[in-house]
């Protein structure tokens, strides 16, 4: 029996003694624009164990006629660590699946008779920005996140905030 629990405990030990990275890989934000159109639910999570390379999940919704409108972005960043404590040149690209409401341009909609709110459609949305960590584990960001779709390009910017863990 101890020939079988040796090889487990070896391992448990030895996982233990490596120190712990202090980086807290995930993050659970709220933006306000950005990729998710107008208002958007994010988990973010690093894959490294310092500032790096990150992917990004959320669900968002904007309206138009007074509908509600879903709004899914995914993406992936890259985090720069700036020479300032905890901050960051937050760099991505990323993809919204959405519906088509306000992103028609007025000519179009004019052409289709009013808005086709029954499209889906995907935009590209690269993102350039600031991002901050606090030392009580929040963060904070501020991005430029350009719209790209069929319809048209649309700049347009997002404000996060969040809680990291």
């Amino acid at each position: 029996m101890y020939k079988k629990l040796s090889p487990i405990l070896l391992l448990l030990f030895s996982l233990s003694a490596f120190p712990q990275s202090s980086f807290k890989k995930n993050d659970v934000y709220g933006e306000f624009m950005g990729n998710g159109i107008f208002a958007s639910l994010n988990y973010e999570r690093q894959l490294t164990n310092k500032p790096g390379l990150g992917v990004r999940a959320g669900i968002g919704y904007f309206s138009g006629d007074e509908k509600f409108r879903l709004s899914v972005p995914l993406g992936v960043n890259y985090l720069f660590t700036l020479n300032i404590n905890k901050s960051f040149l937050d760099v991505g690209v990323g993809g919204t699946w959405s519906g088509s409401a306000g992103l028609m341009t007025l000519k179009q909609e004019a052409a289709a008779g009013g808005r086709d709110y029954s499209e889906h459609i995907w935009s590209l949305v690269p993102s350039l920005g600031y991002r901050r960590h606090t030392k009580s584990d929040f963060m904070w960001r501020v991005n430029f996140t350009p719209i790209f779709n069929k319809y048209r390009a649309m700049p347009w910017i997002g404000i996060s905030i969040g809680k990291r863990f």
